[in-house]
Parts: structure tokens; sequence; C-alpha cells
């Protein structure tokens, strides 16, 4: 800094060069006299420098003294070129203008203009930088060398109004993502059809449904129950599932266990189909023999019925129809014939196996224990064993 001249003496001596303004809201213009301009200002105003042409090799300093309010522009006479208003606004603030006659150039001040650059000296000062590529509070951003730039810590970025308060490790969680595929310690991020093709929980972080959602508490064994081959057949540690006619075909070595609610030792039932169907199926209980042929293992009511020939029907084993067995003639096939029913193991009475019923209405009706022999309880009309 050099010594400050005397102004007070220079006031005397050369009043043109050293000149007080007031700015109070009005436009003052410099004479080619006027060097030296100090400035109370009180409001906005303007001061308009010389012509160009007519300061060419001289100087101007404007330097404000007293400073209460307002912007103070300082503007040419349109005849400069390049021009550019430069705006003071703060007490000690200051601009030295140097003419070559064609253009006003800033020399000097706290104010620089350089070419069509309007910063200020703060503002200039955001490039004081003491690490390229390190961050730091009202400092530019400028790259290092290698064109990186490390984000200071306590720093936020906000986008479109939002503050990205991730972190740098948060958001490399997006570095490698493949869209639609699970990416080991990266984010997941949907494909096209927001599908992704694997996705591991733990058991008991699945939620579904409105809000907060259920939590599925179900393991990933547990869920595995559904993974079945084919609907409706029963399978090793597979869920009971209908097929879509509502069909289910209990696996072969599979034994159910019914009444656990009522008796928690359960029973367990080792009987096959046909005997659960022999016992429970309504529609099996009753068969009705019209021609010669084996008789249905299981049924529990026959009925004999033909007019014209007389029937000749096998029981393969009369263990087949435990419990109350009957039999009916419900026709009669006349001229002499007589239809017949033979137990190919077992016998009705525990002797004989063969009974002819020879008229209408004649009926048998039989018990037959686990070993196929029978204890007639009614022979009603005439049947006959043997």
């Amino acid at each position: 800094m050099g010594l400050r001249p005397n102004f007070d003496a220079m006031k005397v001596a050369l009043p043109d060069f050293f000149r007080a303004l007031e700015v109070d809201g009005d436009t003052t213009e410099l004479t080619i006299r006027n060097r030296i301009v100090h400035v109370t200002q009180t409001t906005t105003g303007n001061i308009t420098l010389p012509a160009v042409g007519d300061f060419v090799g001289e100087t101007v300093a404007i330097y404000i003294a007293s400073y209460a309010a307002g912007t103070l522009t300082i503007q040419d006479k349109d005849d400069s070129f390049n021009w550019t208003d430069i705006d003071l606004g703060s007490a000690d603030e200051s601009l030295v203008l140097y003419s070559d006659g064609i253009q006003w150039f800033v020399v000097g001040g706290t104010t620089v203009l350089i070419a069509s650059v309007t910063a200020s000296a703060a503002e200039l000062n955001y490039l004081d930088i003491t690490s390229l590529g390190t961050g730091a509070a009202s400092k530019a951003v400028v790259l290092d060398g290698s064109g990186d730039y490390t984000w200071p810590n306590a720093g936020r970025l906000t986008y479109i109004g939002t503050e990205i308060a991730a972190t740098g490790a948060e958001i490399n969680l997006l570095d490698g993502s493949i869209a639609g595929t699970a990416v080991a310690s990266a984010a997941a991020v949907l494909g096209a059809n927001k599908e992704l093709d694997t996705l591991v929980l733990a058991d008991g972080g699945l939620y579904l449904g409105a809000g907060a959602g259920t939590s599925v508490t179900s393991t990933a064994t547990e869920l595995n129950y559904l993974d079945l081959a084919a609907l409706g057949t029963g399978a090793l540690e597979k869920a009971v599932v209908l097929d879509s006619g509502e069909d289910y075909t209990w696996p072969v070595a599979g034994i159910l266990t019914y009444g656990v609610l009522k008796d928690p030792a359960g029973t367990a039932l080792t009987a096959t189909t046909l005997e659960i169907n022999q016992m429970c199926d309504l529609s099996t209980f009753v068969e009705e023999i019209t021609s010669s042929g084996a008789i249905t293992p299981g049924v529990r009511h026959v009925e004999l019925n033909h007019t014209g020939t007389a029937i000749a029907a096998t029981i393969a084993n009369s263990n087949a129809h435990p419990g109350i067995f009957t039999i009916k003639a419900t026709t009669e096939p006349g001229g002499g014939q007589d239809h017949v029913v033979t137990l190919t193991s077992g016998t009705w009475n525990g002797t004989n196996n063969v009974a002819t019923f020879a008229d209408i209405d004649d009926e048998l009706v039989v018990h037959f224990d686990s070993n196929g022999k029978g204890i007639v309880i009614l022979n009603n009309g005439s049947v006959a064993l043997s």
C-alpha cells in the first residue's frame, strides 16, 4: 500500500481535480478535470463518466467515503467499447478507471472489470482455493488434475428442491446395478416390467397388503410346500391342493390321520381307497346284475334281474363284503331256470358256497366275518344252499 495523498491540500490547489459528491437518487456527470471523486451515498444513484475520447491517457478514482444505503452505478456515455455498468454499494468500496480513448479499463480499486466480467472481488475470491479438488465452504467447485472432487463431509447437495442426504457409500450402491437383475452389494433396480430375478429376505421379512402390510411369517421352506409338480396329485412334503376339477389323488404310500383335534394321539387311516369306498360310498352299496359275471367287491346288496336267461354270478372272496350282505332275485328267468351265485372263496353258512334262487323275490341276508365265513340271518323264500 502506498501513502495516502493529502486530499485536503489538493482540494485547495486543484478544486476541479478533487470532487466531493453526495448521491441521493440523482445522476451526476463527471468532467474531464475530475480525477478523484469522494462519494457520500445516502441512496441509489448514478455517476456518468466523461467522454472516453476526451479522457485519453487519464485515470479517475471513485471512492465511497460514506455509505448509508442503495447502489452507486458507474456508467459511460454509451461511447466506450465493450462497456458494462459497474455497481458499487458499500463503504470504502472504490474503483479506478483508465481511458485509452476508445475504452474504459478498470485498473484498480476494490472492483475489477475484465472484459465482460462483472463479478465483485468477494465473488472472484470464491476461486481462492486452498486445494484443488477438495470442497470448502464459500469456495467454487474446481476439480483437481485427475478430474476428481471430494465433497465436504458436512456439505449437502440439493437437487430440484430436495436435499440429497445419502452418503457416498450409499450412492455407490447404484454402481453396478442391473435393471431386473439382483447384484450382490448393489441397489435393486426393477426391470422394465417391474421384475427382479432374485430376492433374498430373512424369514418374516416379507409384508403383503395395503399400508404397512401383513407379515408373511411362513419360512422359505414352508412356502416351498406350495411348489407342486402337478395340482391334485399328492407328493412328499407338499401341500394338498385340488386340481381344476376339484379332485385330489392321495399318495399311494401316504397315511391320513384323522381326529387329531379331538384325540391328541390321532387315529391313522390305514384303509385303502377301495375299502373306504366300500364302506362310505353309497353309490357302490347296490349292484344290479343283468347277466352272468363277477359281482363287484365291496357291494352290500345285489339284485339279480333277468327274465329270459338264468344268471350265473360269482363272488371272488366273501371277505370283500364284510358285515351285512344281501342278495335278491328281483325277476324269475322262467322255463325252469334258476339264478345261481357262487362264492369262489368263503361260505354262506360256514359250509356251503352256492346259493340258488328259483323264484322271484327269493332273498338271502348273510353276515360275513373278516375271514369270509357267513352266517345266514334271513332266507326269505326258498334259496337253496349247497
